[in-house]
């Protein structure tokens, strides 16, 4: 994170700014990608009292929580399509197999139906259409069988939301109350 005390020349207490606590990178978080998304955040809010950097930062941890909760609930989903497929690759029918039966070639598939390489996802969904499985019958059932834990990151998301649009407001509320009018300025009317 960039050392807010440098961005402070406008603000009367930068010394302040540094006890505002930099969030560090959990696991599965780029630094640097939060760096970027950090500083443009700054830039584009422009926070130029004490109360403002706080709101800011505020509003910037927010989003990271609500970027995470929405990886997390894509996550548990995929897990349950790759679960679930694993076991429609192994005995034909969507279903988890027994953890004790090794079946390398029906683990692969199901890991590559949810990979990113596309032409193993289209290699793996071509494999399950032969075997007369849907695969929105699939995502169905596996979004069902992890309905519970996936319901708790998307009420997260849903508060988190809220919590940002609120927290939004009052800092360009609180930045138009900081505004202070131009001496010696002339309005200028378009005609």
């Amino acid at each position: 994170m960039p050392d807010n005390s440098q961005d402070t020349s406008k603000s009367k207490s930068p010394e302040l700014l540094n006890l505002i606590p930099k969030r560090k990178p959990l696991p599965g978080e780029d630094a640097g990608q939060l760096e970027d998304l950090h500083t443009a955040l700054l830039l584009e809010l422009a926070p130029s009292t004490p109360l403002q950097h706080v709101l800011a930062e505020d509003f910037f941890n927010i989003l990271c929580d609500s970027l995470n909760h929405r990886r997390y609930h894509d996550a548990l989903i995929r897990a349950g399509i790759r679960q679930l497929s694993q076991g429609a690759f192994h005995d034909g029918k969507i279903g988890t197999f027994d953890v004790f039966t090794k079946n390398s070639e029906a683990e692969q598939l199901g890991s590559d139906l949810v990979g990113e390489d596309k032409a193993k996802q289209q290699h793996a969904l071509s494999e399950l259409t032969a075997q007369g499985i849907s695969i929105d019958e699939l995502v169905a059932k596996a979004y069902t069988s992890v309905a519970a834990p996936v319901a708790s990151h998307e009420a997260q998301i849903a508060d988190l939301e809220t919590r940002r649009r609120k927290l939004l407001e009052d800092y360009y509320r609180q930045k138009a109350a900081a505004a202070k009018p131009v001496e010696d300025a002339v309005l200028i009317e378009e005609t």
